[in-house]
């Protein structure tokens, strides 16, 4: 559901990730769905089922963070390390004897604000077959790619390998100041609900069919990470009404 009808110069985009790992270009203030793009999970967590005994290590979507759960443990427990943080201190050993190992591939690519093809202009990896973009206002986005593989010194066959997948986008910024939208988002579906600070009102509402994890808005630099707060599908339904 979006409300009102506003030329599309004037209702600027934001993206929007979700954990199923579609990017997503939406107009700001109409909810207007631009274009949809498909990639890789944001987070890739193999289980080994034979192993059911061994604790699992649950990344964060949002953040890289890494919790780990098993029978040892009454409760989920937070590890003092994100995703991120361990693939920069690789190789590293914990004080419980895991020991880690990782990498990160980066990827730059070019998208079309308007269509929202895009074409990989930087990576180790082999390119998309993506036709050229010749655009004056391209948006140039980084992505990261993130493995990480552990293995128990203790118990050498209990092995955990993880994907994390993060874009580059500058955390503080001067535009964000100014940002005049608040956006909602359910932490276990896709629904999205975005605000205007300044008139009170609900602007649109719209499900993406998985939950997001990150909203960014786009500067003459790059990406700027949008706050959005994440709720219960029930408070999310007592906002609207």
């Amino acid at each position: 559901e979006h409300t009102g009808l506003v030329p599309e110069q004037d209702d600027p985009l934001i993206l929007v990730s979700t954990l199923s790992g579609s990017f997503v270009g939406i107009g700001q203030r109409t909810g207007e769905i631009r274009w949809q793009q498909y990639n890789e999970p944001v987070v890739k967590v193999p289980l080994d089922i034979t192993e059911r005994s061994a604790p699992m290590f649950l990344p964060d979507p949002k953040d890289g963070s890494l919790y780990l759960y098993g029978a040892e443990f009454e409760v989920l427990k937070k590890l003092p390390f994100t995703i991120p943080q361990l693939v920069a201190n690789s190789p590293c050993r914990s004080s419980d004897g895991i020991l880690y190992t990782g990498r990160k591939i980066d990827t730059w690519f070019s998208i079309d604000p308007v269509t929202g093809e895009r074409e990989q202009l930087l990576g180790f990896q082999e390119a998309e077959s993506t036709c050229p973009l010749d655009i004056q206002d391209a948006i140039f986005v980084g992505r990261t790619e993130y493995n990480i593989i552990m293995v128990d010194s203790k118990q050498k066959e209990r092995k955990w390998n993880i994907t994390f997948y993060d874009y580059s986008a500058a955390k503080n910024d001067e535009s964000i100041d100014e940002y005049d939208l608040v956006h909602f988002t359910t932490s276990s579906t896709g629904r999205v609900v975005t605000l205007d600070r300044r008139l009170a009102m609900v602007l649109w509402e719209l499900d993406l069919d998985s939950p997001v994890i990150g909203i960014y808005s786009i500067s003459k630099d790059g990406l700027v990470t949008v706050p959005f707060t994440s709720v219960a599908e029930g408070t999310l339904d007592n906002l609207l009404q």
